[in-house]
């Protein structure tokens, strides 16, 4: 799907739609209705069919790859991250024998976060609020983005965070600055640090052929075994991709257990300052330990000199409900800030944060949380650090 606005307006008015995402929710009928007897399809018309199956054809090989394991179920929903994150497609699969029929049920525009559907359910007809709320009543959570599935199963995975709208922005930034490049430009050696759900070590396994070795490092056994399963999943149709390239560290990061240096570093850690009067409970509390705290991210930044090579880049993202100007460019690093001095809005959903009033109130007060309408919003800071060839 184009990224280019002018050029997604003109393939929707030739498709008789307001634009990209009105006609999206009515492809599959529209692209029936094109062999229709005596229509003689438009240039436009035909790119566009070609757009939307190979759209599907993706899609759907992502699930019938992440059913192999035998955990995903035989009909439920995807939301398909498309057009450089500018289009959220609701998307609803049924498996008939081994092959998935999928369906757009509602296309979120620029959405703020993962399931950014509040609105949506205000503003839509009733057949459509009834299935996006089978959605959210799901356990199964399943973001597709860049030909790569992730499947956290809430039953079994309920500490699992992510992935997160901060984690599709990195998984767009590491794409945009290595993807094209050739194969022996590409990073070689690749390391995250807190891998989550697994979308960015899985989307670089796919996606980035050059890269011979990726590590990933999680301190939850549950966070690791999600990732494991979605590395395992993504990397199906590609053999001896997971055994040759992937290794997996379970347990805190410590620069002793991991061996020699990288040419790129991804760490989208916890960034936001523990409250104080509920550290020591919730600090044992594996879902409070992946988004309250800033340890993970004063360890890579004191590590950063031993983890990255020379040339090397490290990938960081972090808030403004971090304390300001925490993060600054470690002796012998360039940094790029991203999004620049303001950072990126998005909606704030931590329901931690939530639950909690009086951690709620010192965000606010301290000026990291602002109000905007009916919701808390935030700005993502993402920094690119450089390692200067003299360090």
């Amino acid at each position: 799907m184009s990224a280019d606005p002018e050029v997604a307006q003109t393939f929707a008015a030739a498709a008789g739609a307001a634009d990209l995402a009105d006609w999206l929710t009515k492809a599959d009928q529209w692209v029936t209705g094109m062999y229709a007897p005596g229509h003689v399809p438009s240039p436009a018309e035909q790119a566009l069919r070609l757009a939307w199956e190979f759209l599907v054809r993706r899609v759907s090989a992502s699930l019938q790859r992440a059913r192999e394991p035998g955990r995903l179920p035989a009909s439920g929903g995807v939301l398909a991250f498309v057009d450089g994150l500018n289009l959220c497609l609701v998307v609803d699969y049924r498996f008939v024998l081994e092959t998935p029929s999928l369906r757009v049920i509602e296309a979120i525009k620029a959405p703020r976060t993962v399931f950014d559907v509040v609105d949506t359910l205000l503003h839509r007809p009733h057949e459509t609020r009834t299935e996006l709320k089978r959605m959210l009543q799901s356990s199964h959570r399943l973001v597709w983005h860049r030909d790569v599935l992730i499947h956290v199963d809430r039953r079994e995975e309920p500490n699992v965070f992510g992935p997160s709208i901060d984690t599709l922005h990195l998984d767009e930034l590491i794409a945009a600055r290595f993807a094209h490049l050739k194969v022996d430009e590409q990073p070689r050696r690749v390391l995250e640090l807190g891998t989550g759900s697994g979308l960015l070590s899985a989307s670089i396994l796919r996606n980035m052929p050059g890269v011979d070795r990726v590590v990933g490092v999680e301190i939850e056994a549950a966070s690791a075994f999600c990732t494991h399963r979605n590395w395992r999943a993504n990397t199906e149709d590609l053999p001896g991709v997971l055994d040759r390239k992937a290794s997996l560290v379970i347990g805190p990061y410590r620069p002793d257990v991991l061996a020699g240096s990288f040419d790129l570093v991804i760490c989208n850690p916890p960034y936001i300052p523990d409250d104080p009067a509920a550290a020591e409970i919730d600090r044992q509390q594996a879902r409070t330990v992946a988004v309250a705290g800033l340890e993970l991210l004063d360890a890579t930044l004191r590590a950063s000199s031993k983890l990255v090579s020379p040339g090397g880049k490290l990938l960081l993202v972090v808030s403004s409900v971090s304390p300001p100007a925490y993060v600054s460019a470690p002796e012998g690093f360039t940094a790029d800030w991203v999004w620049g001095a303001e950072g990126m809005p998005v909606l704030f959903e931590v329901e931690e944060v939530f639950a909690r009033p009086a951690w709620l109130k010192r965000l606010v007060d301290a000026g990291g949380l602002t109000l905007a309408g009916d919701y808390y919003e935030h700005r993502l800071h993402a920094v690119w650090m450089t390692r200067t060839e003299a360090a």
